[in-house]
């Protein structure tokens, strides 16, 4: 028997057993045994196959007859142009999942150019790891975690990290959902179990007895674990950061409402699959912009203290007066100058984030932060004015340089201050604060609400 005469004969078999796709079917299982690509099959159809493969052929066919899906019966599963090694440890990765990897990449390169930072990325109830090998070779940069609650998933998933050479850019964990991520990440994708209960029994029979039903079953309506994975994100998503899952049809309205139960302001958006079904949701939670300007107005202030004796220390030196009222006039200038400098400089740059020091974009941002803080020098200078009554010219000049000198420092530092994590893990420190009952009642009685 050659390979297309085996080819067409176990077609016409798994059609008439009502295989969707006995074409797919037979060629892989020929493949397989062949030890040959699906290139290499189409172009040497006429290979004669030995006794030993048509034997082991004949018996593959004999086992997905019985149901065992031929991603188990092979152990290969293609997925997203990746070849990965699968067995009945975990779920066998579908093509709908491709769309939320699209969607992740897409976001994820959208992320890392407007922070000017590698993205951070937890992939959820990973399995055999498909989704974070698939971000991993397409996002080269970005520092990826991969957690799943069962041992013999984590096994599987370390065989196809290490086969593709990612094992030092991907970190497998176990744990249940985010429990055991450290820190904040700015990307959660997940595809957890969402098929309801009541519908396990109604799963094709090469899902129902083949596949592990504990990567299946998403409890009483499907969506149990996807709602108790939101009920986590708080405090382990980044300001910014979004969370993608893959869900089953007619779930969007009880996810939709678990995600704004956690969040009280958060966007919420769908994308369909080839069956115009809603297939990936991304949550992305609104960040409190009360906690981000109090967090932001306290670094300016704190950064400005230091660069504050700068401003002494020139001013002592080319002045030759020096009294404690003079000094107090000096200081407000400063605080005013500060407060000044950051509301005319959120006003300018409001949606802008901070960026790396060498760089095109750093040197406008430093040009345009100076030209906003003119306002704020010229008001400390009007202040000294009304202050003191000692008013030359090169008085007026060194206290300008000085205020220059402030404002530049000021400028440095608070960019060094906000790179990397250290921004995130104060936000996530700030709003833990501000949640604090005795906060909470303080902020009421001044009418302030965080939400």
């Amino acid at each position: 028997m050659t390979a297309g005469e085996a080819y067409r004969k176990y077609t016409s078999l798994f059609q008439d057993q009502g295989m969707a796709d006995a074409v797919d079917e037979a060629r892989v299982l020929i493949c397989h045994v062949l030890g040959i690509s699906s290139a290499r099959f189409f172009a040497q159809p006429d290979r004669v196959l030995t006794a030993v493969e048509q034997s082991a052929l004949e018996e593959l066919v004999e086992k997905r007859l019985r149901g065992e899906p031929s991603a188990y019966i092979t152990n290969h599963r293609e997925f997203f142009g990746i070849d990965l090694y699968v067995d009945p440890r975990v779920l066998i990765p579908r093509p709908e999942t491709e769309i939320l990897v699209e969607e992740a990449i897409r976001f994820s390169k959208d992320w890392s150019r407007r922070n000017r930072r590698n993205i951070r990325i937890a992939d959820v109830g990973t399995g055999t790891g498909a989704i974070a090998i698939a971000l991993a070779l397409n996002l080269p940069d970005a520092v990826i975690w991969a957690v799943d609650i069962s041992p013999e998933a984590l096994q599987v998933a370390e065989k196809n990290v290490a086969k593709h050479g990612l094992s030092q850019r991907i970190k497998l964990i176990r744990g249940d959902l985010l429990q055991q991520i450290d820190g904040q990440v700015d990307l959660i994708v997940a595809n957890l179990p969402y098929i309801a209960e009541g519908n396990l029994a109604r799963l094709d029979r090469e899902i129902r007895e083949f596949e592990p039903a504990q990567a299946l079953s998403g409890g009483k309506d499907g969506t149990s674990l996807i709602r108790q994975l939101i009920s986590q994100t708080a405090g382990k998503l980044g300001p910014g950061g979004a969370l993608m899952m893959e869900i089953g049809e007619g779930q969007v309205d009880r996810i939709g409402r678990a995600a704004l139960q956690e969040y009280s302001k958060a966007d919420i958006n769908l994308t369909r699959d080839l069956a115009g079904i809603d297939r990936v949701i991304t949550i992305t939670p609104r960040q409190s912009q009360l906690r981000q300007l109090l967090n932001t107005f306290i670094k300016y202030l704190i950064v400005g203290l230091p660069n504050s004796v700068i401003y002494f220390g020139s001013i002592y030196l080319l002045t030759d007066i020096l009294k404690l009222w003079y000094m107090l006039s000096v200081g407000i200038a400063v605080v005013l100058q500060a407060v000044t400098a950051f509301l005319l400089h959120r006003v300018w740059t409001w949606r802008h984030k901070k960026v790396a020091l060498a760089t095109p974009v750093t040197a406008y941002r430093f040009i345009k932060f100076m030209l906003v803080n003119i306002g704020g020098m010229l008001l400390g200078l009007a202040l000294i004015y009304l202050f003191t009554d000692f008013l030359q010219l090169w008085y007026m000049a060194s206290t300008f340089a000085s205020s220059c000198i402030l404002q530049g420092l000021t400028f440095l530092a608070n960019n060094y201050w906000t790179w990397g994590d250290v921004e995130a893990r104060e936000l996530r420190w700030l709003e833990a604060w501000l949640k604090k009952p005795a906060v909470q009642d303080i902020l009421s009685k001044l009418g302030i609400r965080m939400d």
